[in-house]
């Protein structure tokens, strides 16, 4: 059996004990729909590799990949997996909610790197999606701030033309862009910009 608590399997925590088996079993059952545990440990997923799965294994795993979610400890993980089984599947918005999810959970952890990578993912199986891209620009955006803050200039402008790259329309960042290119004199560059925008 698989650890419950972190030290300790189902079989140790009815031996320890005082009460009815069946109601530990219980309390146990109802802890893990709330959430308060979470399984370490799928069994009905150990081994699997989703890269490798056809449509038809997709489909019977599906439900499986969902309880993963709902249940398990590492929860971005398991929204990865889920994300590339919809993706097996066709459904493709099911799978950019999974990607964006996880994007803005790495944002909040402060790994923008990994969030923008997830962010990424969504966008390539919708393009175009403004709510995803935005997200991406604004990270660009705060990084390129940060930069500035720090008088690295190149990279700041290096960042907002990513930021450029993904969202072309965005005036305002473009206005920024070519407003530090003009103060640095880089005018080699802000004819670039303005011959790729």
């Amino acid at each position: 059996l698989e650890l419950v608590d972190g030290l300790r399997d189902l079989r140790s925590i009815l031996a320890d004990t005082y009460f009815y088996e069946f109601h530990v079993l219980a309390a146990i059952a109802k802890a893990m729909e709330k959430g308060f545990l979470k399984k370490t440990i799928h069994p009905e997923l150990k081994g699997l590799a989703t890269q490798t799965f056809s449509r038809q294994d997709a489909e019977d795993h599906l439900p499986h990949f969902r309880n993963a979610v709902k249940f398990g400890v590492d929860e971005l993980a398991a929204r990865e997996r889920l994300a590339v089984v919809y993706e097996k599947l066709g459904k493709v918005d099911d799978a950019v909610i999974q990607y964006n999810f996880i994007g803005d959970a790495l944002y909040r952890m402060q790994k923008a790197a990994k969030a923008i990578k997830a962010y990424q993912m969504a966008v390539q199986l919708k393009p175009g999606e403004i709510l995803i891209t935005e997200k991406i620009t604004r990270i660009y955006r705060e990084a390129a701030s940060q930069e500035l803050g720090k008088g690295n200039v190149e990279h700041a402008v290096q960042l907002l033309e990513g930021a450029l790259r993904i969202r072309p329309d965005d005036r305002e960042m473009f206005v920024q862009t070519m407003q530090l290119l003009i103060q640095e004199k880089r005018l080699d560059q802000l004819a670039d910009l303005c011959h790729n925008i």
